[in-house]
């Protein structure tokens, strides 16, 4: 209730920064209350593709889709191609990032109408009239596209909600599955969003196209913890624009929502940790939210150690840090490869010869974890939860093998040498275009073992694609809360 009162306040104070002109509208919902709503926001338009969302519900509901990556359909000729990526297989990731109408498609004929109308007025879906274009019998392909299928923003908001709740007529799995494949990335603050673009035209009064006049929504969800804020932002052009208006929409409600949601302050230091038995100097970049190291004494946090893999620096990990100070961690990323080291041998039996690197790192992380627990008696440091990247994975399992009293949780995105212990709870985030030496999967059959089929053992850091980064984000943070 206090973070509530917080964002009201927030609100109030700022409520004439975010006055929009009368063909906009800009809403947030908590807990089915609307906490903002400026703007005309109860005409109806087309929805494009933010219908993206309840096809999701109805594949998943109807078993056309089984999960994130399947299933996978080919581009064949004579499919919509307005876009040049859209020339390709997809999956409902892909269907959802790159925003592909032959895929909707497909799923809508799958359906056939009577299912696809009877979903939609389930949904309680804007105007429910799914017969397309006048006399063309296209609405199970084309309703939602700027032809009969019509939504306001209040009715976006309320369908959002529904979804977030789970509360819609259709399967939990469905609910889950739809809003796992909207995610699009963490916030700086720690807030994951979730959402969906739509670009179309405006009707006129004979529901007629017109090409001039663009309509645009970016609609969704922002959540941290427990919290799920949802929110619609419509622009409605008055001249024509050389840009998309669904982009234009994302950007403002970016802008606009983080003024609301930014409660929280990351701060960054770097110190200098000197090992007098390692005779070796241990740079160390601590992550953490200031509001949270000064609440109330008597609530211990938790400690995250990322592990850098070999040839990229302990700094270059700050989407998982930010992501996870920003909910309370205090997390320490180790620089383990100093100038003047040997290189990393990589021919030959590596198990054997990169042994003295990864027992260098398990000493660095112990010494790093007493330091931790002398500057910063706030932070616990009994179990750490270790986070490592390659080289960085196969050290942080060492340790885990070694000390298992001390650690919490292990996260590998995607180590190669050392076998996983089974003394501990292990998720590892497997690339594309490598394989685990013999073994290494195997000892532990309960780690959790998740293949990310757009990712490469290279992008699993800060200069990684955003999809990849925020599936990476995803599922770390499924991992931790089920601690």
């Amino acid at each position: 209730m206090k973070t509530l009162k917080i964002l009201l306040l927030i609100l109030c104070a700022t409520s004439v920064a975010y006055k929009v002109s009368a063909k906009e509208c800009f809403i947030l919902s908590e807990h089915n209350k609307i906490i903002h709503r400026v703007g005309d926001c109860d005409e109806r338009y087309s929805p494009c593709s933010t219908f993206k969302i309840p096809i999701s519900l109805m594949g998943y509901d109807a078993g056309i889709l089984t999960d994130e990556a399947h299933p996978t359909w080919d581009y064949q000729s004579g499919y919509v191609d307005w876009l040049e990526r859209w020339k390709q297989p997809h999956n409902p990731k892909l269907w959802f990032t790159n925003s592909c109408v032959w895929y909707s498609q497909i799923i809508t004929n799958k359906l056939g109408m009577q299912k696809f109308s009877g979903y939609t007025k389930q949904f309680n879906y804007g105007n429910y009239d799914v017969s397309g274009d006048a006399g063309l019998n296209n609405g199970l392909t084309n309703s939602w596209l700027s032809s009969s299928l019509l939504i306001s923003p209040d009715e976006q908001i309320n369908f959002l909600n529904k979804l977030i709740g789970n509360q819609l007529k259709a399967s939990s799995a469905a609910h889950e599955y739809t809003k796992k494949i909207m995610y699009i990335e963490t916030l700086e603050n720690g807030w994951q969003l979730y959402g969906k673009t739509g670009s179309g035209y405006q009707l006129d009064g004979d529901g007629k196209k017109n090409k001039d006049r663009q309509v645009g929504w970016f609609v969704g969800f922002v959540q941290k913890e427990e919290r799920s804020i949802a929110f619609t932002y419509l622009i409605v052009d008055e001249e024509k624009q050389d840009t998309y208006a669904s982009l234009r929409a994302k950007e403002a409600l970016k802008n606009n929502l983080t003024k609301f949601i930014t409660n929280n302050s990351i701060s960054h230091s770097n110190v200098i940790l000197h090992d007098t038995v390692q005779d070796r100097v241990i740079p160390v970049t601590i992550y953490r939210n200031e509001p949270c190291a000064t609440r109330d004494a008597n609530v211990i946090l938790p400690v995250v150690i990322i592990n850098h893999g070999y040839g990229v620096n302990n700094t270059e990990y700050t989407f998982i840090a930010n992501n996870l100070a920003a909910q309370g961690y205090l997390v320490a990323s180790i620089q383990h490869d100093l100038s003047g080291d040997p290189d990393l041998p990589r021919l030959g039996d590596l198990y054997q010869l990169r042994m003295p690197f990864w027992e260098r790192g398990v000493r660095s992380i112990g010494f790093t974890i007493d330091n931790i627990s002398k500057d910063y008696p706030e932070f616990d440091v009994s179990k750490v939860i270790l986070i490592g990247h390659s080289n960085g994975g196969d050290i942080s399992m060492m340790f885990a093998d070694k000390y298992p009293n001390k650690v919490k949780k292990v996260i590998s995105l995607d180590s190669l040498r050392y076998p996983f212990p089974t003394n501990c709870d292990i998720l590892s985030l497997r690339a594309n275009d490598t394989s685990a030496d013999n073994g290494v999967l195997t000892k532990n059959p309960d780690a959790k073992i998740i293949r990310m089929s757009n990712a490469k053992h290279i992008d699993m850091y800060d200069e990684g694609p955003n999809e990849v980064k925020g599936e990476i984000i995803h599922n770390i943070n499924d991992f931790l809360r089920g601690s």
